[in-house]
């Protein structure tokens, strides 16, 4: 999961776009670096998703591990730099992570805050 976000916001984005969702979570969007793809990455109930656009279509798939919830997820900024935080959660344990990305290729923004 983490690999995945490094990879699409670290090396493959040349835009990235924090906003608040219709949830009230935060969700991260992605501008593909060659301009062909849009890739957002949101909580969607207890389940991380990413949506991938492009001009052949639309899709989505899950970033998360069965029966393994995802709560308190945030995303913050600090320059290049993008703090992703979240609990993942099942029935017995629960576990914090939180990961530094460094944004390589892109800039990021906040939308509508």
């Amino acid at each position: 999961m983490l690999s995945i976000m490094e990879k699409e916001i670290g090396f493959d984005a040349r835009g990235i776009i924090l906003q608040r969702g219709k949830n009230g979570q935060r969700e991260i969007h992605c501008q593909g670096l060659w301009g062909g793809e849009t890739i957002t990455i949101c909580l969607d109930g207890t389940r991380l998703l990413k949506r991938t656009k492009t001009a052949g279509g639309t899709g989505t798939n899950v970033l998360y591990m069965n029966d393994v919830g995802i709560s308190n997820w945030q995303a913050e900024a600090r320059g290049r730099m993008l703090l992703v935080k979240f609990t993942l959660t099942n029935d017995w344990h629960a576990e914090n992570f939180q990961h530094l990305i460094y944004c390589r290729n892109g800039e990021i923004f906040y939308d509508g805050e």
